[in-house]
């Protein structure tokens, strides 16, 4: 999942130039939030997994896996959202929108998901 959401920002940081050509959109947003959620996942889910090398207790094991489920779930429909045939006949303007949306509605149904509740406030979402 980590190495999927590095690919993903890195794909927006190199479109950059041409949204920006548009002079109305962005990548920021976009490849902000892959990076989010990559080093959420470098940081709080594998590092509590590295932390416990031993055994995890019950609750963290149920959170941890919960906090994956959540984040596949989301990327998943992310994907379904944003894949390659529908990116290619849209504007930057659009994407960038559609984007927004895309991630407001993922924010608001998981208010409880501690990195959706920093996006939303980093975002403004």
């Amino acid at each position: 999942m980590a190495v999927s959401l590095k690919v993903g920002e890195e794909s927006f940081v190199f479109l950059k130039s041409d949204f920006r050509e548009d002079q109305l959109s962005s990548t920021y947003l976009i490849y902000n939030v892959f990076r989010d959620m990559y080093t959420h996942i470098r940081v709080e889910i594998i590092g509590e997994i590295l932390s416990n090398k031993i055994s995890l207790e019950k609750e963290s094991r149920n959170q941890l896996i919960k906090d994956i489920g959540v984040l596949k779930q989301d990327l998943e429909y992310i994907d379904s959202q944003f894949n390659e045939d529908i990116l290619k006949e849209q504007s930057p303007k659009w994407i960038e929108d559609k984007w927004k949306e895309l991630i407001g509605e993922i924010v608001n149904r998981n208010s409880d998901f501690k990195l959706y509740e920093r996006i939303k406030m980093k975002y403004n979402l």
